[in-house]
C-alpha cells in the first residue's frame, strides 16, 4: 500500500486511474487532509479488468474545495479502516466508484486490514492539475500506514500518527 499527497485544484474534476498502467489487481482510495475517505475503486467502471479508477462518477467529489488530498493505492483485498478497526468503505460491490459506505465512513484512516503480496510498483495516472506557488505539500511516508495496536485495550486508548494525520480514540469507561 502506497499513500501520496496530492494536491486538487479542482476536485470535482479529478481522476486517477491504473487502467492500462498497472499489471495487477489494483485499488484506488481517496482521503482529504483529514484523512477521511472522499472516494474509492476496486475495479474500473466500463471494463473487465482488474484496474481501478477514481473519479467524481458517483458524486463523491462534488462541492470539494481545491487543497491537500492523499491518493493511496494497494493490491486488491487491502482495506482502509477507521480508527475502531472497522472499514471505511465496505468490500462490494467491486465495479463501482464508491463514497464511504462502510461502518467507520466518517472516520480517519488509521490502518489497513488484509495482506496481499509486497513489492509492486505502481504506474498509474492522474488529471493533470497545477497547484499554486504558495502550497506545500506535507511529507508523507509510504507503506507506514496500517501499524496498529493488536489487543482490544491497546487499541481502544492509543494515539497514533499516521502520514502527519492524527487519530484519537477514546479510553472506554471502565479503563484507569
Amino acid at each position: 500500500m502506497d499513500m501520496y499527497a496530492i494536491y486538487i485544484a479542482n476536485p470535482a474534476n479529478f481522476s486517477a486511474s491504473t487502467v492500462n498502467g498497472a499489471t495487477f489487481d489494483t485499488q484506488l482510495w481517496l482521503f482529504d487532509a483529514d484523512g477521511k475517505g472522499v472516494v474509492f475503486n476496486d475495479n474500473a467502471v466500463g471494463t473487465t479488468g482488474s484496474q481501478s479508477r477514481i473519479d467524481n462518477s458517483s458524486g463523491c467529489l462534488t462541492n470539494r474545495p481545491p487543497g491537500v488530498y492523499y491518493l493511496a493505492i494497494s493490491r486488491h483485498d487491502r482495506d482502509a479502516t477507521g480508527c475502531e478497526g472497522g472499514l471505511i468503505w465496505l468490500s462490494t460491490p467491486f465495479r463501482a466508484v464508491r463514497c464511504p459506505d462502510g461502518a467507520e465512513r466518517a472516520s480517519r484512516v488509521a490502518g489497513w486490514l488484509g495482506s496481499t503480496a509486497a513489492g509492486m510498483t505502481t504506474p498509474f495516472s492522474l488529471q493533470a492539475q497545477r497547484a499554486p506557488q504558495q502550497a506545500t505539500l506535507p511529507t508523507v511516508r509510504r507503506s507506514t500506514v496500517g501499524m496498529r495496536p493488536t489487543t482490544a485495550t491497546t487499541r481502544a486508548t492509543y494515539q497514533q500518527q499516521r502520514n502527519g494525520l492524527r487519530c484519537l480514540t477514546r479510553r472506554p469507561a471502565n479503563h484507569p
